[in-house]
């Protein structure tokens, strides 16, 4: 009897030895708390940069962006609102732990981002925070098999052109954290969660346009009857004029010639208004210059990631009579460009 009892203990301690698994296996998969909200957001898709210093854009609770300063500007795209939805389990202690929560830029900022701060954070409940980055709040007990959602804004700076930074993609991280806290104020450190998101953008640099010359007709003498045009050739820059006008050498003639600085390979909108009044010196009399130019599918050169140029020219034709009254004549117009 001794012998068969000996036997059959072995068995059972192996079942104890198994029971003693399974309940250690339950024991550590007791995670209550999940928080879920999209990798990448906010994104404040296609950013132009200022020529020079940190451009700031705010992301708003609401999904909103507005600029807060700075020389660059939001093209559009992307989906700004960063929504944040936080579960709990069947857990009877989801009905009474409230949760402190904690969210704070992390690592190194990549291309033009910069460090993200002033966060701020609506909806759900959340009471108590403080602070800009990191920015603590506190979330009320979330409820057994229940979820609470909330929203995040932050400030999400873009370097300018001289700050040396690659254009392109640029991410800042940033994380969020929620600790429990059980009735006697005492921190549940077991049931932490945190999840790491980043905020996107994709920036190119600043676009300039710079003038070299001014539209000029020159110097001429009206026709003695009659009128004609004088014309400036946009691409080779000769002046012509119409039988009865004649056209001196100077002061020099030319077409108004400009060029675009911006993103390599980006596709540009150039405008140029058809028609130029200029006026005489002195006041009274005007002319009217029908403009021309060699604008012909507008592409900066080079490719994304390096700085590409764009020239053109503009010429014209202005129409002169005999009663024309003499003197000097001029006038301004506006060129404008533009990314696609």
């Amino acid at each position: 009897m001794i012998v068969f009892r000996a036997q059959n203990s072995q068995p059972l301690l192996a079942i104890s030895g198994c029971l003693l698994v399974l309940m250690g296996a339950s024991s550590a998969s007791a995670h209550r708390y999940e928080i879920d909200f999209p990798n990448s957001a906010p994104s404040l898709g296609n950013v132009t940069a200022a020529t020079s210093g940190d451009t700031v854009f705010r992301v708003a609770t609401d999904g909103s962006i507005t600029k807060q300063s700075g020389g660059g500007a939001r093209a559009g795209g992307g989906g700004s609102q960063l929504t944040v939805t936080v579960s709990c389990d069947n857990s009877p202690e989801c009905n009474s732990r409230i949760l402190r929560g904690t969210i704070t830029s992390i690592g190194s900022p990549t291309g033009r981002a910069g460090v993200l701060t002033n966060f701020d954070i609506a909806g759900a409940g959340v009471y108590s925070e403080s602070g800009a980055n990191p920015r603590t709040f506190i979330l009320p007990a979330i409820g057994k098999n229940t979820t609470k959602t909330f929203t995040v804004g932050m400030d999400f700076p873009i370097k300018g052109d001289n700050s040396g930074a690659a254009t392109g993609d640029a991410t800042s991280s940033f994380s969020i954290t929620l600790v429990p806290y059980n009735q006697q104020g005492a921190a549940e450190n077991d049931y932490a969660v945190t999840k790491v998101g980043t905020a996107t953008a994709h920036v190119q640099r600043a676009l300039s346009l710079q003038k070299q010359s001014d539209l000029a007709f020159g110097r001429i003498m009206r026709p003695t009857s009659g009128s004609g045009a004088v014309t400036i050739n946009p691409t080779t820059g000769a002046r012509t004029v119409d039988a009865g006008i004649v056209a001196l050498p100077t002061p020099a003639a030319s077409p108004a010639s400009y060029t675009v600085k911006g993103e390599g390979g980006r596709t540009l909108s150039i405008s140029v208004p058809s028609q130029v009044v200029m006026t005489r010196s002195g006041g009274g009399e005007t002319l009217i210059v029908s403009t021309t130019n060699t604008i012909s599918s507008p592409t900066l050169s080079g490719g994304l990631g390096s700085q590409g140029t764009y020239s053109f020219a503009v010429g014209g034709s202005v129409t002169v009579s005999s009663s024309t009254t003499a003197g000097a004549y001029s006038g301004v117009f506006n060129v404008t460009a533009a990314y696609n």
